[in-house]
């Protein structure tokens, strides 16, 4: 009986090995996915300059064949076959540089390719199984734009190169993006929580707090007044019923931005107030903000304040939680839902996810960011717990 019970242990060990080993691998193929990306980019944006400025050098109004140089060279003209060869040393130059552009692409490929396969061996839901499978599809497709953009680029002039160049940082964006919901499902199956564990958390002051830290309000709905807050609560099935952002701290205040439908049923800067009953999650992004990251951050928070809030969307995410179930069931054949709610008007956690997404960080597991809940932040891989803020004792 001993023997079984330390085996039964054992093998409950190796399965938290392994599944430690596994959460970390898909952060890691991730993490390498938008380095490769970041550097390509990079690369092609220092190296095009220098494959035009080289182009600009051949004379083209002298860019004899091969025939006439070689004849002209006969003819003891020299004038001909030089520009020949300075025009030809040109073109090698350019096609060498041309190589390390094109190699640093197929770097990127390769580790696609390889976070590609891993997703495809996880055990996700039927209709989440979708749901990737159409994303990967898409990838694919904007992996064969960006090759046609690197492979072509050899002919172009100074316009057609910003253009080029605007046209693969959009298609860069698209891939994160879609790379990024695939590796929060992954990541999310075997991840995902609903409960905070607070006895492992470190206890927070306000002076704790940086710009751009999400917080996550945890409160008992039993305890709640408010009627939505219960019913939150019972659609994603979790006390984190609400979201704010961490703006500044000003004189001696510490001001957050939210969007509350509770009192001025819109979006808003106001100083961040504790009360009794609630506890106060503190996330922030894995990776440390720039100088430039932060300006931006002030600027999407500034960009969204008095944005109406919108009581209806948060229904309609909460309906496709529902469908969702009912898809898990019934429905195996389709792909993740939306919010059927269609309106510019925003909740919560909604915009917290545009906020982050306007500096190219995808906080959300979803298709649609028009559903994302507390909670779903709360699970994101791109965040980390800081630790937690209560209400001072007196």
């Amino acid at each position: 009986m001993i023997l079984f019970i330390t085996m039964v242990k054992l093998q409950n060990y190796i399965n938290l090995f392994f599944r430690y080993l596994y959460m970390n691998n898909i952060k890691k193929l991730y993490d390498d996915i938008y380095s490769k990306l970041d550097s390509f980019y990079i690369m092609y944006e220092g190296l095009e300059k220098e494959i035009l400025y080289r182009l600009s050098k051949i004379q083209k109004d002298k860019n004899p064949s091969l025939f006439e140089a070689y004849f002209s060279f006969l003819k003891r003209n020299n004038a001909n076959y030089a520009h020949y060869a300075k025009n030809e040393s040109i073109k090698k130059g350019v096609n060498l540089i041309l190589y390390k552009i094109i190699n640093s692409f197929e770097d990127y490929e390769r580790k696609y390719y390889e976070f590609k396969d891993y997703v495809q061996t996880r055990n996700l839901e039927n209709y989440q199984i979708n749901t990737v499978r159409r994303l990967l599809i898409k990838i694919d497709a904007k992996n064969r734009e960006i090759s046609k953009i690197v492979m072509t680029n050899y002919n172009l002039e100074y316009n057609d190169y910003y253009q080029s160049l605007q046209d693969l940082k959009n298609l860069i964006n698209q891939v994160k993006y879609y790379i990024s919901i695939v590796e929060h499902k992954v990541f999310n199956a075997e991840h995902f929580s609903r409960e905070i564990d607070y006895s492992k958390l470190s206890k927070l002051d306000f002076l704790d707090l940086k710009m751009g830290d999400i917080i996550l309000y945890e409160e008992d709905p039993k305890k709640s007044n408010s009627f939505v807050t219960k019913q939150i609560s019972l659609f994603i099935k979790t006390k984190i019923t609400h979201s704010a952002v961490f703006y500044k701290k000003e004189n001696d205040k510490f001001i957050i931005f939210q969007a509350r439908g509770a009192d001025r049923k819109k979006s808003y800067l106001a100083p961040f107030k504790v009360r009794p009953d609630y506890k106060y999650l503190v996330l922030r992004l894995r990776h440390t903000l720039n100088v430039e990251q932060k300006k931006q951050l002030e600027i999407n928070i500034l960009e969204n304040i008095n944005k109406k809030f919108s009581l209806i969307k948060i229904y309609g995410a909460g309906f496709n939680i529902i469908l969702e179930n009912l898809y898990k069931k019934w429905f195996w054949f389709l792909e993740e839902g939306r919010n059927p709610v269609k309106t510019s008007n925003i909740y919560c956690s909604e915009v917290i996810g545009k906020i982050y997404g306007g500096l190219g960080y995808n906080i959300s597991n979803k298709i649609d960011i028009s559903s994302l809940s507390p909670v779903d932040i709360f699970n994101s891989p791109e965040l980390k717990i800081v630790g937690y803020i209560e209400e001072r004792k007196k």
